[in-house]
C-alpha cells in the first residue's frame, strides 16, 4: 500500500486461499500493495505448489521458503514473471471489497469504505454500481440494501470468474 491509500489492511492468506487462487503475479502485487505479509506470501504460495502441478521456480521456492529466510521473499517476488498490472489489481481490488463484505460489521460505514477501496484502485469500471455517487444503470431500487445486493452480486460474479481461471496464469 502507499501512503495516499485512503483504506489500508492486511488480508490473511487464509481469506486469500479460501477466495482465489493467486497467480504468483498477483501474490507479487499483493506483497508489495501490503495486503499480504511475508508470512501470507509463504502460506498463498504453499496453497499454490499443493493445488496446482506446475508453478513457476521461484513460486515453488516460495512455498518451501523457512521461517528464517523470509528476508529472502521480495528477491523471490521479483524473479517472478508479471503481467500487466491491471489484471493483478482486478484481483486485489475483489479481495478488498470480499474482506470488507464479511468483516461489514467491524467498519462504521461499510459502503464509505468501499467508496476509498475504489478511489485507491482508481475507480476501476467494474465496481462502479457499488458506488453511493454514481447512478444505477438498470431497472433496479436504489438506497442502501439495493447497495449490499449489487456488492454481494460483484463479489459472488467475480469469484466465480477467477474459480474458472487456469492455474498458474
Amino acid at each position: 500500500m502507499s501512503d495516499s491509500d485512503l483504506v489500508k489492511f492486511r488480508i490473511p492468506a487464509s481469506f486469500v486461499t479460501d477466495n482465489v487462487a493467486l497467480t504468483p503475479a498477483e501474490a507479487a502485487y499483493g506483497f508489495e500493495h501490503g495486503w499480504l505479509t511475508a508470512d501470507d506470501v509463504v502460506k498463498v504460495a504453499l496453497a499454490a505448489y499443493e493445488t496446482f502441478t506446475a508453478i513457476p521456480g521461484a513460486f515453488e521456492e516460495l512455498a518451501l521458503l523457512l521461517s528464517d529466510d523470509y528476508d529472502r521473499v521480495p528477491d523471490l517476488l521479483s524473479a517472478l514473471p508479471r503481467r500487466e498490472e491491471k489484471e493483478e489489481a482486478r484481483v486485489w481490488f475483489f479481495l478488498a471489497l470480499s474482506w470488507v463484505y464479511d468483516h461489514k460489521d467491524s467498519y462504521v460505514d461499510p459502503l464509505e469504505t468501499v467508496e476509498m477501496i475504489s478511489a485507491d484502485f482508481g475507480y476501476p469500471e467494474e465496481g462502479r454500481a457499488l458506488l453511493r455517487f454514481t447512478p444505477v444503470d438498470d431497472d433496479r431500487l436504489v438506497g442502501v440494501e439495493s447497495m449490499y445486493e449489487r456488492w454481494l452480486e460483484y463479489i459472488q460474479r467475480t469469484k466465480a470468474y477467477l474459480s474458472k481461471r487456469a492455474a498458474g496464469n
